[in-house]
């Protein structure tokens, strides 16, 4: 999913902008791409999501037939599952090389919006939005067409924790020296695994000697914490756990 906001109002009196993109995501080439233009979304506009799911398309909504304000958030969706992006992806990245969506999927795709030129049209002067990505432009004193940049859509998605495994660390035999056996030999383990690097309270991500064979601690309450104490309850395990996003 996508949110996309212009800068004034766009014309719709007459529930164009709908009808527009319903009509170029049916062409061959579509008419707004993402991933370096080779991905469409579902054609439809929409005025509402609960951060997950996308519902109320513009057509059904009270912009049906009427212009949309300035920076009103409209929001668009994948065609298909096959068409997801990671949680970190960003337009000129695709996240981190074991980043997943929500589904635990890594993906290969950047969020880099692209749109073809008089898509839209401001509701007062009727003048044509600039195509992004695709097609050429010309700035005001250039003296040659160039392919304009694109949309440098920006990651605002939340992680996800998409895996949660349990098990026991092998065992080495120790052989006299403490480098012979890692700190967690044959220990237990619960595993969580998100869909992207997460700074857990004050452990920041990634594999460093701060955030290793840490103590854990009975509650997870503020960022100066990072909880992961165990404790029984009637309906089994509970782990002061918690996560929040890098960067």
């Amino acid at each position: 999913m996508l949110c996309l906001s212009f800068d004034m109002a766009i014309e719709n009196s007459q529930g164009e902008a709908a009808a527009t993109v319903a009509l170029v995501s049916s062409l061959e080439n579509g008419g707004i791409f993402y991933n370096g233009g080779a991905l469409c979304f579902d054609g439809v506009f929409y005025t509402e999501s609960d951060g997950t799911n996308c519902s109320v398309p513009l057509a059904d909504s009270d912009y049906a037939e009427k212009d949309i304000p300035a920076l009103t958030k409209l929001y668009l969706k994948v065609a298909s599952t096959d068409g997801k992006w990671n949680t970190d992806a960003t337009a000129a990245s695709l996240g981190t090389a074991e980043s997943t969506d929500r589904s635990g999927t890594h993906r290969a795709h950047t969020i880099d919006l692209s749109l073809m030129e008089g898509m839209f049209y401001a509701a007062r002067g009727k003048t044509m939005s600039k195509n992004y990505g695709t097609g050429l432009w010309k700035e005001d004193g250039a003296t040659e067409y160039t392919v304009p940049a694109v949309v440098a859509t920006l990651d605002k998605a939340r992680p996800v924790l998409v895996e949660v495994s349990t098990g026991q660390e092998l065992h080495t035999d120790n052989t006299g020296v403490a480098e012979s056996q890692a700190y967690y030999d044959a220990h237990n383990f619960i595993e969580f695994k998100y869909s992207e690097p997460v700074n857990i309270g004050n452990l920041a991500s990634g594999a460093t000697s701060d955030n290793q064979n840490v103590q854990a601690q009975d509650t997870f309450d503020s960022a100066s914490s990072h909880g992961g104490a165990l404790s029984q309850t009637e309906n089994g395990i509970t782990v002061a756990i918690g996560g929040k996003h890098d960067g």
